[in-house]
């Protein structure tokens, strides 16, 4: 597995299709790539060299701007990097600022994550959808605006979620089957990158899409 953050990126190295050992490069004046280099805030120039992480049992792997996260083959979820709004998924008066030292989130397993510029999203293995972090325009799908929190918490209305996606302060997420699939995005939608019409979304509360086989006629390619 490999992921681009907005300055890192971060591999993991092992079999295909077995969990392996972490490595990221790029920026880490805030730890995101897994070591210190808080001493060079100004230049921010980054690593040319891959540097290897504490963890050899990773899965999957999922960077940020400020943040990256790895999913273990138990189901651990360990992040590492900026933890001011809590995206790191532990307390911010242990991790006040920011660290380079993986952080495992206590009692919480995932089957999938997925890091935005600023928060983390999770799925656990019953469908339901976890997300922490930064909440600018609710991103996190609590229904509030800038709560912000570095417990992972359930995102209500939602059930049988098999993916998430998004970046900055967007995310859309998908539930069901290929058959009965469906479409949700929380978050900002000044670009209408959730709905037709923003102020559908001005409260910023989760918002069902249309699903895509309703316009099939009309959109070959989707």
């Amino acid at each position: 597995d490999v992921d681009a953050g907005a300055y890192n990126t971060c591999l993991i190295r092992g079999p295909l299709n077995e969990s392996g050992d972490v490595w990221c490069k790029g920026r880490s004046t805030v730890g995101q790539s897994g070591f210190d280099d808080s001493a060079n805030q100004t230049a921010g120039s980054g690593s040319e060299a891959w540097y290897q992480l504490p963890i050899t049992d990773a899965v999957q792997v999922s960077a940020g701007a400020d943040h990256a996260c790895a999913l273990t083959k138990e189901g651990k979820v360990k992040c590492w990097g900026r933890n001011v709004n809590g995206a790191l998924g532990v307390s911010t008066s242990i991790v006040p600022e920011f660290t380079h030292i993986p952080q495992e989130i206590p009692n919480f397993r995932a089957k999938f994550i997925w890091s935005t510029f600023y928060s983390t999203f999770a799925i656990t293995a019953n469908g339901e959808l976890y997300s922490w972090g930064n909440d600018t325009h609710g991103v996190l799908g609590h229904g509030t605006i800038n709560g912000h929190t570095s417990t992972p918490t359930k995102v209500e209305g939602l059930e049988n979620v098999n993916d998430v996606s998004g970046n900055w302060y967007t995310v859309l997420i998908r539930t069901g089957n290929e058959d009965d699939a469906r479409y949700y995005g929380i978050g900002n939608n000044q670009k209408n990158q959730i709905s037709n019409s923003r102020k559908t979304c001005s409260k910023r509360n989760t918002t069902h899409l249309k699903r895509l086989d309703e316009n099939k006629n009309e959109n070959k390619n989707v």
